[in-house]
Parts: C-alpha cells; structure tokens; sequence
C-alpha cells in the first residue's frame, strides 16, 4: 500500500500489494499556469498552397526525444524529430501530409528522414483529431524510415526511440499487449545501438526499464483477474491488491478507466468488511487514497472528503493493533497529502496545518533506510514549501528544500520516481528565486527541472506539469539575462 506493500503478510495472508507513486504525480503546479508543451527547434518554411509549412528537413541540431526530456543530439540527425516545428493549425497538416508523401515517392534523396517527418505530421494530426488511422500511418511511416537507416547510421537509436513512443502511446489508448511488446524491444535495440559514452544512453536505459515494469503491472493484473474469474467468493486480500494494481497502472499511463475499476474493487473490498475485522484498517486506507488520486484528477469535492474520511478511519481502527504498528507512517502520509491537496485546492489554513502535522510525524515514524522515506521526505517538503508561499518564512522554504533534496538523493537513477522528486526540488528552489532573488536558486532549480524533465517518460500523467515548470525556470532566466544587458 503506497509503495510499503501493506498487506503482503497481515494475518499471514499473501496481497500482492504494488509498488505505487503514492500519487506524488508532481502536483506542484508553481502558478496554475495551464502547461503546454511546447519545444524549440530551427526550421525552414516551404510553401504549400498557400501555407506556411514549417518542417526540418535536413539536420540543424534536431534534438533527440529521449523518455519525453530532449537532449540536444551532438550528431546531425538529418531532420529526425522535425516535429518540434510540424504545423500545429490542421489545415497546414492536411497540406503538408500529402506534400511529403509526394516528395517521398519523386524524390529519392533524404527518404528516410522525410519519412520521419511525414510519420510526425501523422501523429501530429492524431493529436489534434484523435483518428486512430493517423497514429498507424505514423508508425509505418517511422518503420519504413528506420528500415533504410542502417545500423551505424547515428540517428538510428533516436528514430528506435521514436518509433517505440509511438507504439507506447497507441498501447497506451488500445491496451494491445503486442504494442507494449515491441516498443520493449525496440527500445532495447536503441540501448544496444548507442555508445555507452553518448549522453542519451541512460535516458534510453530508463526508458526500457520502464517498460519492464509496464509489462511486469500489465502481468500482474491479468494474473490476479484470472484468479477472481476462477473463484466463486474472491479472497479479500486478492481483490485489494486488484485495486491497487489498477491504481498503480492508471499512475504510469493515465487511463481514467484504471482509477475507476481501482476504485470500485476497492469499494467492493471495503463496503461488505465489518469494522472490527483484521483488514479493515487496509480496506479503508486503500480506499481512501484512490480517492485521493481521482480528486487530484477530477476534482470532485466529494472523492476528497471521502478520501480524508477513509484515511481518518485506518488510522483510528489499526491504533493499538501491532500488525498495523510497522505501517502507521504510510497511514499518516497518505491522510497528510490527502489534506494537504485539500488546501491546496479549495484552501482552509487548518487543512495545511493538520497535513504538515501528520506528514511531521509520518517522516519521524519512517526509518532512514525505509523505501518510502523519500515520498514521506517529498511530501513534507511539499507542504513546508506551500507554507512558506502564505505565511514567507525563511525557515520553511530552507527546511523544504533540504526534504526534497533528501528525497532525491535517496532515489537512484533508473527509478521511476526520481524525476517526482526532482521536480519538487526545482519549484522548491524555483519559489525560492521568485521571493528571494537568489540566482543560485534558479540555476538549481532549471538543472533538477531539466533532469526531471529527460528522466520522465512522455506518457506519464505529470509530463505536462515538469515541462510546464521547466520552461518556466528557463523563461525566468531569460528575463534576467534581459534585464542586466
């Protein structure tokens, strides 16, 4: 439960309790900005009937997509990724579509590299217009491309990456197995393909393990549905675990549907369960943070006093039960950030102070050596950084910051909550520059943003929000490189 696997041996009964983000899905939204994504790139216009097309078509430092970051390609990728300035209006995609497919077919120089591009003004397109057939006319479009890229070609492992994001994505809205299967070993031929020196090599490493761990939730769920299906009254603990696993696959690729069935396996576990049964505690907790995480997504006011309701209860149900005793930090975090996304979105002071109060004592309870320690250390530091945003006391953004950082250097590269932690530590130190000036301030926070920004995988949730503030940290350094010319 919240990544401590609650539940795994109460009352000697084996969960199967995942490994969850806890919902640190990043919400450190710095000013409500909405965030687009939004990258740079050189372009050369080429008119067609009539329209400006922008496109890059032949190597002016395109940059490498790697995981969602963009690492600047120190080869010449002849134009790969010239999606950084495809059309973004429809009428320029619908000429510049067949503008390419022509140019494909008469022309035979640069074919892999207008094949490219052709396949990012596909799925371009799918973006705007959500037609399946664009998504599957991208993806033959990046496979003919790669197939005429030989393997000493140096854009070969960015096209592989390309070409697997694309199979990622329509994985993520078709839930077809073989997808995610072959972006797996796509991507593992793009690490096998890159140079261990190059900078993108552990960007492409995080990537594959990443999908190992897709593979590995998608693997577990269909395991524990065929064990329901076959049951006539499914064990409780199998149905919690369910739940979560739903939970844990919703955090790693957003699909809406995965928090509802999360939510409703849940509910059956928790509503037929009396009160002083031994997995109470574990049915109200569960319940109470997948409530918490579908708040912070759709923002029904109900879920969230629903969730802080739930919370309240495992902790009052597992005081005094040893069993519980080893996870009543979990208990404590999960009720500390349920309040703490309260105040944060409908306010209430009392709300920040109960929530740092439970998340004080939910760090003091964790062990230094704990797995969860860093999510307990990431959301104090969250909370003590709000404060400082009301009441300005230095104190608090100095002890924030200390927290986050705590929590990023507990977690390895290759772990997929480290860019969580490094973009709290950037809007931390980011806040920090805004109030105090500091220029140190907002050098560190562009390199914990730009870090968490290429450790990040394109699909998760919270892409949006780390670009939103990385870009945000760049712009505040332009302003005052402005300001002192």
């Amino acid at each position: 439960v919240d990544g401590d696997k609650v539940g795994d041996t109460i009352g000697g009964d084996e969960g199967e309790a995942k490994d969850k983000v806890d919902g640190d899905e990043a919400k450190d939204k710095v000013d409500g900005d909405e965030a687009k994504d939004k990258v740079d790139g050189h372009e050369t216009k080429d008119k067609v009937d009539g329209h400006d097309v922008k496109v890059n078509v032949d190597g002016d430092k395109a940059k490498d997509k790697v995981g969602g970051g963009e690492d600047k390609a120190k080869d010449k990728v002849d134009g790969d990724k010239a999606k950084e300035k495809i059309p973004c209006c429809i009428a320029s995609l619908e000429s510049v579509i067949p503008f390419m497919q022509k140019s494909i077919e008469t022309t035979p120089d640069d074919r892999d590299s207008r094949l490219m591009i052709l396949g990012d003004a596909f799925e371009a397109r799918f973006l705007r217009l959500s037609q399946p057939a664009d998504m599957d006319s991208a993806i033959s479009s990046y496979e003919r491309a790669i197939d005429l890229t030989p393997d000493n070609h140096s854009a070969k492992p960015s096209r592989l990456v390309t070409l697997g994001d694309a199979l990622r994505s329509r994985f993520k809205r078709s839930g077809n197995i073989e997808d995610l299967d072959r972006a797996t070993s796509i991507y593992q031929n793009a690490v096998d393909l890159t140079p261990n020196d190059h900078s993108t090599k552990l960007s492409h490493l995080n990537i594959l393990a990443e999908m190992e761990r897709l593979k590995d939730i998608d693997s577990a769920l269909s395991n524990l549905l065929g064990s329901i299906e076959s049951s006539d009254k499914p064990d409780l603990d199998l149905v919690i675990s369910t739940g979560m696993t739903y939970q844990v696959r919703f955090e790693r690729l957003g699909k809406p549907e995965d928090l509802d069935k999360a939510i409703s396996n849940l509910k059956q576990a928790d509503d037929p369960t009396p009160n002083d049964h031994m997995k109470k505690p574990l049915c109200q907790y569960s319940l109470g943070d997948a409530l918490r995480v579908r708040f912070e997504h759709m923002g029904n006011r109900q879920d969230v006093d629903t969730s802080i309701m739930r919370l309240r209860d495992s902790l009052k149900l597992s005081k005094g039960h040893d069993l519980y005793e080893p996870y009543k930090s979990t208990f404590l975090n999960g009720l500390g950030r349920a309040l703490l996304i309260l105040f944060e979105r409908h306010g209430g002071p009392e709300n920040l102070v109960d929530a740092i109060s439970n998340l004080e004592e939910a760090v003091k309870l964790t062990p230094h050596n704990h797995p969860r320690r860093p999510h307990h250390l990431h959301n104090l530091g969250n909370a003590l950084r709000m404060r400082f945003e009301r009441l300005h006391k230095p104190e608090d953004l100095k002890q924030s910051i200390l927290y986050l950082h705590e929590a990023s250097e507990l977690t390895p590269n290759g772990h997929s909550d480290r860019p969580i932690h490094l973009n709290g530590l950037g809007v931390a130190h980011l806040v920090g520059f805004e109030r105090q000036g500091s220029p140190l301030d907002l050098e560190r926070a562009i390199s914990s943003l730009q870090e968490a920004d290429a450790l990040m995988l394109d699909i998760h949730p919270s892409k949006s929000i780390v670009l939103h503030n990385r870009k945000k940290a760049l712009r505040a350094r332009s302003s005052v490189s402005a300001d002192s010319k």
